[in-house]
Order: structure tokens, then sequence, then C-alpha cells
């Protein structure tokens, strides 16, 4: 949110800092964006009602709201109000992200839901980070921001991937932390153990006696 604040307060316009922060902080966006999707938890109709009370009806009544306000002021030049409102988005100033994240992320849980192999989606980000590259050199008409979306999903699958693996690291921490504490509360109460723990590697399971 910082860095979205100050690319948007004039201070991107410094040089080196500016350009440095302009080419990470959407990738970093959509890559804590994957992180923060845990597809395993929920189905499509809990997914999407969370996603229509959390993102979509926001978006939809901040767009409709902005367009009524803004046709009395462009009622001379309704091309100006079609095209910027309407086609492409209200001109794709400042919120242009949302319906990409929004795209990127249904397809992703999508994939998600057909295959939780980390491999295929290291593939799908290399290929979705192709297909943005070549989108945005043929230059085509891009509403909404349309052209964007294979490059966000590049990233919503690594930042992803990325969890999958920190998850396995947290979870080798934490098992070392209870064989440790499991260690030491053997060595104190000898056999009148205070806690049963069941460490396995697909679960940690405590219970107090």
């Amino acid at each position: 949110m910082i860095l979205t604040v100050y690319s948007h307060c004039g201070l991107s316009s410094v040089p080196v800092l500016g350009t440095w922060v302009y080419g990470f902080y959407m990738p970093l966006f959509f890559s804590l964006s994957g992180i923060l999707l845990k597809s395993e938890k929920y189905t499509w109709d809990v997914f999407l009602r969370r996603r229509w009370k959390t993102l979509y009806r926001p978006y939809l009544i901040f767009s409709v709201t902005l367009a009524i306000l803004c046709f009395p002021l462009h009622t001379s030049d309704f091309s100006w109000f079609y095209n910027n409102l309407i086609i492409n988005g209200w001109g794709g100033y400042a919120l242009w992200f949302i319906p990409v994240s929004a795209i990127a992320e249904l397809l992703f849980f999508a994939i998600s839901k057909l295959t939780s192999n980390q491999v295929i989606h290291g593939v799908i980000a290399v290929v979705c980070m192709f297909l943005g590259y070549v989108l945005y050199k043929l230059d085509y008409p891009n509403p909404y921001n349309w052209a964007l979306v294979p490059t966000a999903m590049a990233f919503y699958a690594l930042g992803n991937i990325f969890r999958h693996y920190m998850d396995m690291y947290l979870f080798h921490v934490y098992r070392k932390i209870l064989s440790f504490s499991y260690k030491n509360d053997s060595e104190i109460c000898g056999q009148k153990h205070i806690f049963h723990r069941c460490i396995s590697s697909d679960n940690i399971v405590i219970s107090t006696l």
C-alpha cells in the first residue's frame, strides 16, 4: 500500500528510485496475492461469495457511482464517457489492477482446483509470462487492461508456489521445536507426560491429558 501511494504522489518521478519502485511494486502485489490465496480451503461457492462481498461488489458500486457522477460533466461528449468509463474501465486509472487481479485469481483458482502439482504451476507461470510479453509487444486494443492478465497470473502462480515451500519450511521448523520441547518434558516429568504429541510428515496433533 505504501509503495502504491508513493507511485501516485509525484515522487515516482525521482530519478532511479522512481523507476526502481515502478519495476517491482505491482509484481510484488500480485505475488503477495498468490501467497495469500489458499484455494484448498474453499469450494467454488464459498470462494465466489467471499470475493463478491469483498472485491466484486465494492468495485461495481464504485464504478457505477463514478459513472453517474461523471456523466453530467460529459453529456456534450458522450464518446469520451463511453470509451473511458464503459469500454476501458473508467480510463484504466488508479484501480485498473482490480479487474486484472480478479480475472487472474479466478483463472489460477480454477487451475489449482484441477491440480496442486507445483511443477505444473511453475510451467503455467512461465507460459503466462511469455504470453503477457507477446501481448504487450503486439499492442492490441486493451480494454480493462485485459492483456496484463497473463502476467498477473504468472506472479500469482509464483507467489502460490513460494507459499507452498514456505509452509513446508515452517512445518519443519515447528516440528523441530515440538520435538525439542517433547524431550525436555520427558526429562522433567519422567513418565508423567503433560502432552501427547503425534508428529508425522502430514500433520501435527497436540492433545492435553
